[in-house]
């Protein structure tokens, strides 16, 4: 047999085609330790000031693609998204005091809602993407009279759903939009209240001696979560739509609040101050598996879900100022998102993902 010479570029060119190989094996390996984060997806709106006031920004949740919403507008907060991504809701104190704005997610048409002379707060938007839902009212230290609005969402037709001269707040709709939780002190203290969308059949769900607060409906809608002091500290419980099936979920000496269901209804993301701060933890629908997920010395809040379930998105000062974290449900792949010198907090994602 005659031996051929191997050329320099046949060398080469073999080189570079075991490299090809390797790059396409590598991207069609699902299972390697940074797949999760290079297949991460979905669009988050959250809070900054990074522009010197506190502003609406959007960026991808991979921390790529940072835009600026509300440029000019400034002390913007609790951004919600309408259903089909297209438009957020907020609150703005630009022109004095909170007043809901809304603006496209492209950053056009930003328009100002409400205009009066109360303060107007936490906007948003219905299942069907028709109406807004919010509250509105005034402060007279110690005293607070908010009641639950609803408007369509161009800002007309505002229609005030509780009007009573009580505490009335943190409203939520259903799934399906017929229902409002909310809670209300009309009864002396702080509990949680449903009624339909217009405002009709307004129902007392809980009754304790001690308050109960920061309602959530599970995805199916068959379940609300919420924060009770009735044991002693602050835990989570939870009950049927109608209030009944009442279960207490944790019973640890430190304080939880804030739940958010997991998409899939499986797991609760909260609040909880195992340390003596506010650290997030997961926990299972059932109870069972309280887990810290971040475990500082510092405050974090705002746990939410991405759509998929696959990350809980939360604020952190752990970098130095408060910024956007993502982690898995069992606690790995903590990433810092924003990393940014100024104040980034309040993350919802989008529930187009």
């Amino acid at each position: 047999m005659k031996n051929h010479p191997i050329s320099r570029n046949s060398v080469l060119s073999a080189i570079l085609i075991l490299a090809c190989m390797a790059l396409l094996s590598c991207s069609d390996d699902s299972t390697g330790p940074d797949a999760t984060e290079n297949t991460i997806s979905g669009t988050i709106a959250f809070c900054s000031d990074r522009n010197g006031s506190d502003d609406i920004f959007l960026m991808n949740a991979d921390g790529t693609g940072l835009t600026n919403l509300t440029q000019g507008t400034s002390y913007c907060y609790s951004p919600s998204w309408a259903p089909d991504g297209s438009k957020i809701v907020f609150h703005s104190m630009h022109d004095g005091n909170a007043e809901i704005y809304s603006v496209d997610s492209s950053g056009a048409n930003q328009t100002r809602l409400t205009n009066n002379t109360d303060t107007d707060y936490n906007p948003s938007i219905s299942p069907d993407g028709s109406k807004i839902l919010y509250y509105s009212g005034y402060v007279d230290y110690p005293n607070f009279y908010y009641d639950i609005f609803t408007m369509d969402i161009d800002g007309s037709d505002q229609i005030n759903l509780t009007d009573n001269d009580f505490n009335n707040y943190s409203p939520s709709w259903s799934p399906d939009g017929t229902k409002i939780v909310f809670v209300s002190n009309r009864d002396g203290n702080l509990e949680i209240y449903v009624m339909d969308a217009d405002g009709t059949d307004q129902t007392r769900l809980t009754s304790a001696d001690s308050s109960d607060y920061d309602p959530a409906w599970s995805p199916d809608g068959t379940k609300i979560a919420f924060a009770s002091k009735r044991s002693g500290n602050y835990d989570i419980y939870t009950m049927n739509a109608d209030g009944s099936n009442l279960t207490q979920l944790t019973s640890s000496t430190p304080n939880q609040r804030k739940p958010a269901w997991s998409p899939d209804g499986t797991m609760l993301a909260i609040e909880t101050d195992f340390e003596g701060n506010y650290d997030i933890g997961v926990l299972n629908a059932d109870g069972t598996g309280l887990t810290n997920l971040t475990n500082t010395d510092y405050n974090e809040f705002h746990p939410n879900w991405l759509p998929d379930g696959s990350k809980i998105m939360f604020d952190s000062p752990t970098s130095g100022n408060y910024e956007i974290f993502m982690i898995n449900p069992d606690g790995t792949g903590l990433k810092n998102i924003s990393n940014n010198a100024a104040t980034d907090f309040y993350p919802v994602c989008s529930p187009v993902y």
